[in-house]
């Protein structure tokens, strides 16, 4: 009898360890809740770094196409820069090595405006403008100003904006 009753108490020490094993309904809640935070603020940082590289793109692209133009002025004599339209606008899609580039057709259009600089009437100042639409929709620009001296030693000077 005696055998008996070990037998039965061991067996309800087994039953009560099994018990405790696993993890409860409370635990596994929690830990799901937790898990499913952490995915959430994993992919916000991805879509905000996303959104970064984006944005850098697009100004590196239009920063690029208001380079390429301000070379292309530069590479003009006086008689150029004078016969130059005093505001233009083009879309760097039209140009050949930029038609590559689906953002550079569908967002970015520069604007150039030609004028005389005040109390120098040998020198233009070229403005150089890139207009796009970010991905939050938003409008953004880029310019660049140029002034253009004739006969002048260093007749080549911009700054951007």
């Amino acid at each position: 009898m005696h055998r008996a009753k070990h037998s039965v108490d061991s067996c309800k020490h087994y039953l009560n360890k099994c018990d405790r094993a696993g993890y409860s309904l409370l635990e596994v809640l929690v830990a799901s809740t937790l898990m499913v935070l952490i995915f959430a603020c994993v992919m916000r940082s991805m879509r905000l770094g996303n959104n970064s590289v984006e944005t850098a793109q697009i100004t590196t692209l239009a920063t690029q196409y208001l380079q390429d133009e301000a070379e292309r002025v530069r590479a003009l004599n006086w008689n150029g820069i004078l016969n130059l339209e005093e505001n233009g606008v083009f879309f760097p899609g039209e140009r050949d090595h930029f038609s590559e580039s689906p953002i550079a057709r569908e967002r970015v259009s520069i604007t150039r405006r030609v004028s005389d600089v005040p109390d120098f009437p040998d020198m233009k100042q070229i403005e150089l403008e890139a207009n796009w639409i970010s991905h939050r929709g938003l409008p953004s620009k880029r310019t660049l100003i140029l002034r253009y001296a004739k006969d002048g030693i260093f007749d080549y000077y911009y700054a951007t904006m």
